[in-house]
C-alpha cells in the first residue's frame, strides 16, 4: 500500500460530532485524522464548536448546546460558514471532501464539492432505517421511507462514492444503490491495544472495583437503539444465580435516568455501577480488569468498542446478530448469544468459563482492526473517487 502514502492529498472532513466528545464515529475519525496527518496529507476538519479545541487546522461550525432531547455528544450545529471560513477553504486546493453525517452537514459537503470541484465521499456509520424503527416505528411506513429518503438516501445518490463500515454493510449497500459506488474501509481503527500488563486486582485497587469476583463490562454511549436494557435484564437473570459479580457501564446519553431506573427498581443495583463518560484515552484500565464485555446494539454497523475489548484480551458476548457476526464467532473470540434474554444470560456464564481461549482469540481478531491498516483502505478508496472524478 506503500504507493498511496507517496501522494500527498489535501483532505477535507465535515462531522458532526468530534473529540472531545467520546462516541464511537467522534474516536474514530479523531484516529483516522492523526494516522493521514502521521502519513503526511494535510487534513482539515469541520465540525462542532469545542472552545478548548488546540487545532490550528479545525473549523468550527455554530454549536448549540445543552438543548432538551439533545445528547451532549451530538450538539446542534448550524450547517453554514462565515465569510473568513469560506475564504479559507478557497485559499485550498483540497483532493477530497469526506463527510460523516447526512443531515445537516450532508448538503453543505455537496454545495463544498461543487464549490471548490472535489469530490465527495460519504461513510455509512448506522444503519439509519433501523434507527428510524428505533425511534418511530409509531409512524406510517411511507413516512418513514420519505424521512429516509431526504436525510440519507438522497445524499448517498449525490455523493461521489459510499464508504461502508462494515462487509455486510458493504453488500446491502451495493443492493440498495446498485448505481453507486460502494466500498468499504473500516472505521474500528485501534491506534493501540486496550491491554493493561497489570493483574486485575491491581487495577481494581487502583479504581476501587472488588476483588477476585467476575465484572461484566459496558462501554456505550447510552441511547435507547444501544439496548443497553436488554443487557440489564440479562445480568439480572445471571445474578440471580451467582451472589458475587458486577455489571459496569461506561458512558452517558439521554436513557441514562431510564437505565439507572430499572437497576434500582432490581435487587441487584449495588452490583451496577454507571460510570459516566470516560475518555477513550482511559480506558484500557476498565477493559483490562473486566472479565466479559457485553454488547447489545443491533442498530450499529460495527461495534468498534467490541474491538477495543478483543484487544484488550476480553472475549465477548452480542447478540447473534449480523451486526456482530463479521467480527465475532462464536467459541473463537465470544459467544453470539440465542434465545433471548436467557441465552444471553447463558452465554455469559459460559464464556466466564471459556475465558481464557477466548482471550486469545479476541486478540488476534482486533490485530486486523488496526489504523495502519484501515487508513491505507481508505486512502485506496480515495485514490479511486479522485480518478474517477476527474477522468
Amino acid at each position: 500500500m506503500g504507493e498511496y502514502h507517496s501522494i500527498i492529498m489535501n483532505i477535507l472532513i465535515i462531522t458532526a460530532t468530534y473529540p472531545p466528545s467520546v462516541n464511537g464515529v467522534a474516536v474514530s475519525t479523531m484516529r483516522t485524522v492523526s494516522q493521514l496527518r502521521r502519513l503526511g496529507h494535510t487534513v482539515t476538519i469541520i465540525g462542532p464548536d469545542h472552545k478548548d479545541n488546540p487545532d490550528p487546522d479545525y473549523i468550527a461550525f455554530q454549536t448549540i448546546r445543552n438543548m432538551p432531547f439533545v445528547p451532549r455528544d451530538y450538539p446542534v450545529i448550524v450547517p453554514t460558514l462565515s465569510a473568513s471560513q469560506m475564504k479559507r477553504l478557497q485559499k485550498q486546493k483540497w483532493d477530497i471532501i469526506h463527510v460523516h453525517h447526512h443531515k445537516p452537514v450532508g448538503s453543505l459537503a455537496l454545495s463544498l464539492g461543487e464549490l471548490i470541484h472535489a469530490p465527495v465521499v460519504f461513510t455509512y456509520h448506522t444503519q439509519y432505517d433501523q434507527y428510524l424503527e428505533t425511534h418511530a416505528g409509531w409512524l406510517p411506513t411511507s413516512i418513514k421511507k420519505w424521512l429516509y429518503y431526504i436525510t440519507v438516501k438522497d445524499l448517498c445518490l449525490r455523493v461521489n462514492g459510499v464508504i461502508a463500515t462494515t462487509k455486510w454493510l458493504q453488500r446491502a449497500l451495493e443492493k440498495k444503490f446498485p448505481r453507486q459506488h460502494i466500498y468499504y474501509a473500516s472505521t474500528a481503527g485501534l491506534a493501540s491495544t486496550f491491554y493493561v500488563s497489570e493483574t486485575k486486582n491491581t487495577l481494581r485497587h487502583k479504581h476501587s472495583t472488588p476483588l477476585n469476583i467476575p465484572i461484566f463490562l459496558v462501554v456505550s454511549r447510552l441511547a435507547k437503539e444501544k439496548n443497553i436494557s436488554y443487557i440489564l435484564s440479562a445480568f439480572f437473570l445471571w445474578a440471580k444465580k451467582h451472589e458475587n459479580g458486577m455489571l459496569l457501564i461506561v458512558g452517558d446519553g439521554l436513557y441514562k435516568s431510564h437505565l439507572e431506573g430499572l437497576s434500582q427498581k432490581s435487587q441487584y443495583a449495588s452490583r451496577i455501577r454507571f460510570l459516566g463518560n470516560i475518555p477513550n484515552n482511559q480506558l484500557s484500565a476498565w477493559y483490562s480488569m473486566s472479565d466479559v464485555f457485553l454488547y447489545s446494539s443491533i442498530t450499529d454497523t460495527i461495534g468498534i468498542n467490541i474491538l477495543e475489548a478483543m484487544s484488550a484480551r476480553l472475549p465477548v458476548v452480542a447478540i447473534n446478530h449480523i451486526t456482530s457476526r463479521e467480527v465475532l464467532r462464536t467459541g473463537h473470540n465470544g459467544i453470539l448469544a440465542t434465545r433471548g434474554i436467557k441465552g444471553f444470560a447463558d452465554a455469559m456464564e459460559q464464556t466466564l468459563r471459556d475465558m481464557k481461549k477466548l482471550s486469545s482469540g479476541g486478540s488476534e481478531t482486533a490485530k486486523e482492526y488496526f489504523i495502519q491498516k484501515t487508513t491505507d483502505d481508505l486512502l485506496c478508496i480515495y485514490k479511486d473517487v479522485i480518478a474517477r472524478f476527474h477522468s
